[in-house]
């Protein structure tokens, strides 16, 4: 029974029990990340999310003595984690590019930087 809980589904150990994988190796990694028509809905109104296809190359993975399912998903869920914000500047909402509409706030708030700045301060707000 013991054993069947460590090997959780398919005889593969479960991310929380940590099997000694000694020198775990795993080569760097080609994927390929797209979401297509989720549609949610914002005050009743249906809105579709996607994500453009992007291609991630996921770093390889040097183990060493005290390697473990743990510390090899832990490497993995930091790097994500890190690039999180790619992935969300991916994102186009009803149509919309995330992206674009960054760099288009960008612009607003750096003309209006400018603006005050031409003026001496004088521009009320």
């Amino acid at each position: 029974e013991k054993q069947k809980r460590e090997q959780g589904e398919g005889g593969v150990a479960e991310p929380g029990i940590d099997a000694q994988l000694p020198n775990a190796n795993i080569v760097q990694l080609q994927m390929r990340v797209s979401v297509k028509g989720v549609t949610t809905k914002v005050k009743g109104v249906p809105i579709g999310v996607t994500i453009k296809p992007r291609r991630m190359t996921l770093p390889a993975f040097q183990g060493n003595p005290n390697t473990t399912p743990s510390s090899i998903l832990s490497y993995y869920t930091q790097w994500f984690t890190a690039h999180v914000p790619d992935l969300l500047l991916a994102l186009s909402i009803g149509g919309t590019s995330v992206r674009d509409k960054c760099v288009e706030g960008l612009g607003y708030a750096a003309a209006g930087i400018a603006g005050r700045s031409v003026v001496g301060g004088t521009v009320p707000g």
